[in-house]
């Protein structure tokens, strides 16, 4: 049997996600409201960490196998991230904003404190948690490296459900997982 996740595995693991969101936003929509960030980020939060828990339990493990790596490499993903920020900035310029992000923009401004725990902590260390400790762990014992970097890469990409924060986030995903391989 091949290790979880496997591709199938990784697609089904999206649709619990948005399953367990579903399943924490009825109520917490029904209690705060849906224009609240407050409820967003709950609704997030909750539901992309039980997504976690599912599938380490699914997978049989609750070990995310986090290998020490050599400090020197956090210059190069840093200097990559500037340089990559350097790249996409005047790419954003072109592709017209979402509605949904310009929403996300004013209620960052409403509540700072909310919006920065979410975008600064829960936000890198849930999705990290879930596309690379997770979905990107199994792809390497299945496939070729490059296949299951690109691969995960490709759906952290396309959960952000839009084009300008899509391709940023494909590119940090094939930086991320090659430094996770590493």
């Amino acid at each position: 049997m091949k290790s979880y996740p496997t591709y199938t595995h990784s697609i089904g693991l999206i649709f619990i996600w948005f399953g367990f969101g579903v399943l924490f936003g009825l109520p917490l929509i029904s209690l705060l409201g849906a224009d609240n960030i407050i409820t967003i980020t709950s609704i997030y939060v909750l539901s992309l960490a039980s997504t976690i828990l599912y599938s380490l339990k699914k997978r049989g493990s609750y070990d995310l196998e986090l290998k020490p790596f050599s400090p020197h490499i956090l210059l190069w993903v840093f200097v990559l991230i500037v340089g990559l920020q350097v790249i996409l900035d005047p790419l954003s310029e072109i592709i017209p904003e979402s509605e949904m992000l310009k929403r996300l923009a004013n209620d960052m401004k409403d509540q700072p404190l909310v919006f920065g725990l979410m975008a600064v902590v829960a936000a890198p260390l849930l999705e990290e948690g879930l596309f690379r400790g997770i979905i990107l762990n199994g792809y390497l014992k299945n496939y070729k490296p490059m296949h299951g970097i690109v691969v995960s890469s490709l759906l952290f990409g396309l959960i952000h459900g839009n084009l300008q924060q899509g391709i940023g986030a494909f590119i940090l995903g094939l930086i991320f997982g090659w430094l996770y391989w590493q």
